[in-house]
């Protein structure tokens, strides 16, 4: 072993000895001087040695105390720590001009040495969050680009004040446990403000202790104007920091208020930032009010807009003529069981998600219209409308202005009785599902470029007349989605079935599927077929499998009755089958048959 360690020494030395460019990385000496070093070019060396790795190998382990206890050697510019370690060495603190520390991935590290902020030189820590947690002292690190995570915790250690002077820090800082500090004072001292590098900034109060002096705290931790994303987390204070203000933040591009319980009116602070291009508001559980009463343009920028979880806001109110969003290309609102209405989406709009909303009638000013009113832009390219209530029912007036849509979804909307004939060049994605009044589909047979279908929870759909079996098929088909076999039959499904290559049966209510032979011999393309929440499948036929001459994936999940597979066994070409035990507590030793079974 000694002889190998040597060996690998004598390479150390001779690649330190041919650097030219490490002079700089060398700690002084205790006359305070660089120590002196010979370089000796060669050229077959063309690159500088700048890394270490600590491992749990043993003779490399001996070569990284040689290292760090030769005086005259190199010193490493950046430090790899194997995922092995539990500890890191003592003498790691020793590399006086280490730039760069990687220890991702480091699970079973316990501890840090004692000494780590000597490191004062130390700029880049690659790190999990485990290991952020462990440092008890930033404070010397002032040359530290990032510090992703910093916990605010009740002891003396780590406040923060820590943060002070790291002036250099880059990128995204995190601060947590908020809840710690115990006065704005204290808030100050984290000097936000100063640091000009950093390109996002969260602020998360895990728990709630006082809403007073929550906003005494936010007040103190006042970024710097250069800042891009700022997210806000679990801030019970109801009012806001007046930096927060456009002419303080005027470079702020996403903002994220997250579980903000008790704010309200924070609009008018935030609607007229020029830059701003993502906002998203999250469990905000007391605002009432979405308020655009004021000069000016609103939002010139803003690209996306999500509305979350906001269970007492009723409406959203706007001065007629003002031009709202005029960049806007995503709108996502959901679960606010009280909104009534939105301003008039944009022309700009492309994707649209509506959801939980059962309230929601109207996105116009006309409060007279008590059917409310459904305007949707020609620009739509994603539209989602799910449980949102009376608007939904005017939706089928709505569609014939959508040419460009490719991705339409409608969940759980009772009042929708049929899609009417309207030609949706671009579609290519149609999902339906829980609409128990809806009764015919006009429009199927002109989506063209349709690729996806699922058609899930609507009992009263018939198929169309025996005339229109000429219409023609979905040769774009290939994936089809139904709980209802029945619905195989209808046109011009019925003349498509050769196009599908995979086919999914969920939540089925019937005890035995495809009892039709002619059925199943027209799917002469599926290569995948899946069981999900069949509840009442007892078991598949015995020619089913073998009616697929392509099949090689079959997924048989949450089948509780299903019983067994067809006595004739599987189809040869089979290679993958998924039966999940759990929900299909019936099938026994599945994985004699040679297949794999989750």
């Amino acid at each position: 072993m000694r002889a190998s360690v040597v060996e690998i020494q004598g390479r150390l030395e001779r690649i330190a000895n041919s650097m030219k460019s490490i002079m700089n990385v060398l700690p002084p000496n205790d006359r305070g001087k660089q120590p002196e070093v010979k370089f000796q070019a060669r050229e077959s060396c063309s690159s500088p040695l700048t890394d270490i790795l600590f491992g749990r190998d043993k003779e490399l382990n001996q070569v990284v105390d040689w290292l760090l206890g030769s005086a005259n050697q190199v010193e490493p510019a950046s430090a790899f720590v194997n995922d092995t370690f539990s500890v890191l060495p003592d003498s790691l603190c020793d590399l006086y001009n280490l730039q760069t520390l990687k220890v991702e991935g480091c699970s079973k590290l316990d501890s840090l040495p004692q000494e780590l902020d000597k490191l004062v030189n130390l700029r880049h820590i690659y790190a999990d969050d485990k290991f952020w947690v462990m440092i008890k002292d930033e404070r010397r690190l002032t040359n530290l680009q990032e510090l992703p995570t910093f916990s605010v915790q009740e002891d003396d250690g780590l406040k923060l004040v820590q943060l002070t002077d790291l002036t250099q820090l880059h990128g995204t800082l995190h601060i947590q446990n908020l809840e710690n500090v115990v006065d704005s004072k204290e808030a100050q001292h984290a000097e936000l403000k100063n640091k000009v590098h950093l390109k996002e900034l969260v602020l998360k109060w895990n728990h709630q202790k006082d809403a007073k002096l929550e906003e005494e705290v936010i007040e103190g931790l006042q970024p710097h104007e250069s800042l891009k994303i700022l997210t806000i987390s679990g801030y019970k204070g109801a009012k806001s920091p007046s930096w927060l203000r456009p002419k303080v933040l005027s470079n702020l591009e996403k903002l994220n208020l997250v579980n903000c319980k008790g704010w309200d009116g924070v609009l008018p602070f935030i609607g007229q930032r020029l830059h701003l291009i993502k906002l998203c508001m999250d469990d905000m559980l007391a605002l009432k009010q979405l308020s655009h009463e004021f000069e000016g343009k609103c939002f010139p920028k803003l690209k996306v807009l999500k509305l979350y979880n906001l269970p007492a806001s009723e409406e959203w109110s706007w001065t007629e003529g003002k031009d709202l969003f005029p960049c806007m290309r995503k709108l996502l609102v959901s679960n606010c069981p009280k909104l009534k209405r939105l301003p008039p989406f944009p022309p700009s709009l492309e994707i649209l998600t509506i959801q939980h909303c059962p309230e929601f009638k109207l996105n116009s000013k006309s409060e007279d219209d008590e059917e409310g009113g459904c305007h949707l832009p020609p620009s739509l390219k994603e539209l989602v409308l799910a449980n949102c209530g009376k608007y939904a029912k005017l939706l089928p007036d709505c569609l014939h202005n959508l040419h460009l849509i490719t991705r339409l979804v409608i969940k759980d909307c009772p009042h929708i009785m049929s899609i009417p004939l309207i030609q949706l060049v671009e579609l290519q994605c149609l999902y339906i599902s829980n609409c128990n009044e809806l009764r015919q589909m006009e429009c199927l047979g002109l989506l063209k470029s349709l690729k996806k279908l699922r058609i899930v929870g609507c009992p009263k759909l018939v198929q169309l007349d025996v005339e229109d079996e000429q219409e023609g098929s979905l040769s774009s088909l290939h994936i089809l989605w139904v709980d209802n076999t029945a619905l195989l039959k209808m046109f011009p499904l019925r003349n498509s079935l050769s196009f599908i290559t995979e086919l999914k049966i969920e939540s089925c209510s019937e005890e035995v599927i495809f009892e039709e032979a002619i059925l199943m011999q027209s799917f002469t393309a599926v290569t995948s077929l899946s069981f999900c929440y069949c509840w009442k499948l007892q078991s598949l036929p015995t020619e089913l499998l073998h009616s697929f001459p392509f099949l090689d994936e079959l997924q048989i999940r949450n089948c509780p009755q299903l019983q067994s597979l067809p006595e004739m066994g599987l189809s040869p070409l089979l290679k993958k089958l998924y039966i999940y035990i759990y929900g299909c507590p019936q099938i026994q030793s599945m994985r004699r048959m040679g297949f794999p079974c989750h």
